[in-house]
């Protein structure tokens, strides 16, 4: 059985966030495997920008020579610094629906929900790609960081630079990036340092810190 110290709570959203190549995906799916073992519902759940409609239009955008570029990575997408503020704000509302239907509902219906990236990841991925890292301190920002906070426990994943850029295929200088951005928003989370450790040492770790929480289940 997989309980909660506090007794009458009905959402468990377990996050793992931080940088490419940290080690999040591995991670949420040893978690997912093991909880599914000893008979619980589980889903594992991704997100991170450019979702629903902001997607569509990124693909419409794309077609024009004058949107074309490398910042937005999944649609060849760089957004003029004059719309950056619109960006923040369609790329917010278009995360609205999945964070509902890929978190919040399922929580609410049982199911132990694994974040592999939620809403810090989002607020990152923002902050890259509309250029402007003021975004962080933005009300926007504030909302997104306070839905992370209800997760049940969080898991920030992180890894020296060489590992992270050997593992994900990334430039050390975007990384460095991704890493300064994480760091900024002063989330209080169980860090897993996964430099030169193997994924069961860091799973050990986490099963560790989840017993501590208050969460237990047959191993």
């Amino acid at each position: 059985m997989f309980l909660s110290a506090q007794s009458g709570a009905v959402m468990y959203i377990i996050y793992f966030f931080g940088p490419d190549g940290s080690g999040k995906t591995t991670q949420a799916m040893f978690l997912s495997n093991r909880l599914r073992k000893n008979g619980l519902k589980t889903k594992v759940s991704w997100m991170r920008g450019s979702h629903t409609f902001v997607s569509i239009l990124l693909r419409f955008l794309s077609r024009f020579d004058s949107y074309k570029g490398s910042v937005n990575p999944y649609y060849s997408v760089s957004m003029p610094k004059n719309m950056a503020r619109l960006c923040w704000f369609l790329e917010y509302i278009s995360a609205i629906p999945v964070i509902l239907l890929r978190f919040v509902l399922p929580s609410f219906f049982g199911y132990v929900v694994i974040a592999d990236r939620y809403v810090l990841d989002l607020l990152v991925w923002i902050s890259l790609v509309t250029g402007d890292l003021s975004f962080c301190r933005s009300f926007l920002a504030r909302h997104l960081i306070s839905l992370a906070l209800r997760a049940k426990v969080k898991f920030f994943v992180v890894a020296d630079l060489k590992d992270l850029a050997r593992r994900s295929g990334e430039e050390i200088s975007l990384l460095r990036d991704q890493l300064d951005l994480y760091n900024s928003l002063k989330v209080d989370a169980n860090v897993l340092d996964t430099t030169d450790k193997s994924p069961n040492i860091t799973f050990q770790e986490v099963l560790d810190t989840l017993d501590n929480k208050g969460f237990h289940w047959n191993r």
